[in-house]
């Protein structure tokens, strides 16, 4: 080591830049060591650097993939700063980003990130929705609350008379509005839950007067043919006759002929035992026998199956005396003996 390829030619380590260790080989003096801050190459010792980090061929540069600024440090390439668009810093190396690692290794694109999002991804480094759960919609890569100022998108406020519903996102008229190409309309008897919507007899038939209600029309005042039921107006039939459920087989129950007239019950004839008056079937009495008025004079009684007036007792009989009726003893009355009308003196 003395004499390396000449005499007195000594090999050592200030022989030899940056060595640590030499050899003469084929009569020169080689490095077979170097210090931390180099690495060997063609028997020297080559400074670490970017281009060469702890041997010839590492290039720093193109080792570390989307690095924008890389090191050499103890022979080991690093990165000092990443393409913030598809990476970011970590452990001396630029990481993809990724929902799972957006921005930072600790970063994880979710609800808790990008709050009232239901999807998300990471762009750019940064997380964003992608999808808004229910009652918000997108809006800068976030997610916004519907409401009359943003309702489904931001900035589409809902117009006078309508109020935004949050799940579907869309302005809803109020009650006692309707919608129109504009916005929503107030409801009238003109315009009752749509435009040109007027409350009359067509919209509700067999009304004579009806309101707008709720956006609905409804009858107040019905015609003689019907009447109100569930805010319309039903047709009078025999079953409904001047209100719902007022069945004329109940209001005239010995009644024939039933009919329902402008909202009452009327009969053309009635059961054995009652006469007909203004459409009624009333019970014979002695008062009303066969007919309204129709009185049974004394000594009579009113038959009540028949409607006829007979004598009170059974052992008269009834004989027509003039204009008149009487009730008359056969057996001993002059002027009907043994039958009505016949005298005794005529033999």
């Amino acid at each position: 080591m003395n004499h390396c390829g000449a005499c007195d030619a000594v090999c050592s380590t200030e022989a030899v830049l940056m060595s640590t260790a030499v050899s003469c080989v084929e009569s020169q003096c080689i490095a077979t060591g170097c210090d931390s801050s180099s690495h060997l190459y063609g028997n020297a010792c080559e400074s670490d650097s970017v281009e060469h980090c702890g041997d010839h061929n590492t290039n720093c540069t193109t080792s570390l993939t989307n690095a924008t600024n890389v090191k050499c440090e103890n022979k080991k390439c690093k990165a000092t700063s990443c393409n913030t668009s598809v990476s970011y810093l970590y452990n001396d190396k630029c990481e993809l980003n990724s929902p799972q690692h957006c921005g930072n290794h600790d970063t994880k694109c979710d609800s808790n990130s990008v709050p009232s999002s239901s999807k998300q991804s990471c762009v750019n480094g940064h997380c964003i929705a992608t999808e808004c759960q229910n009652t918000y919609h997108l809006y800068n890569n976030q997610c916004e609350y519907n409401d009359n100022a943003h309702c489904g998108s931001h900035n589409n406020a809902c117009p006078t008379g309508s109020n935004c519903d949050a799940t579907s996102g869309q302005c809803l008229c109020e009650p006692n509005y309707h919608p129109t190409a504009s916005g929503c309309e107030a409801d009238t008897e003109l315009n009752c839950g749509g435009a040109g919507l007027a409350c009359n007899a067509t919209t509700v038939p067999n009304s004579l007067s009806s309101q707008c209600v709720d956006g609905v029309c409804i009858a107040l005042t019905c015609n003689d043919d019907s009447h109100l039921f569930n805010n319309a107006c039903e047709p009078n039939t025999i079953e409904n006759c001047g209100a719902h459920g007022k069945r004329c087989d109940e209001q005239i129950p010995y009644g024939n002929g039933l009919a329902c007239v402008s909202g009452n019950c009327t009969a053309t004839s009635c059961d054995a035992g009652y006469y007909l008056h203004n459409g009624q079937c009333f019970a014979n009495d002695n008062e009303n026998c066969g007919g309204h008025n129709k009185a049974c004079s004394t000594d009579y009684v009113c038959h009540a199956t028949t409607g006829t007036c007979q004598c009170a007792d059974s052992h008269k009989t009834s004989c027509v005396e003039g204009s008149t009726t009487r009730c008359v003893d056969t057996t001993s009355d002059p002027l009907h003996c043994g039958t009505c009308g016949h005298t005794c003196d005529e033999g």
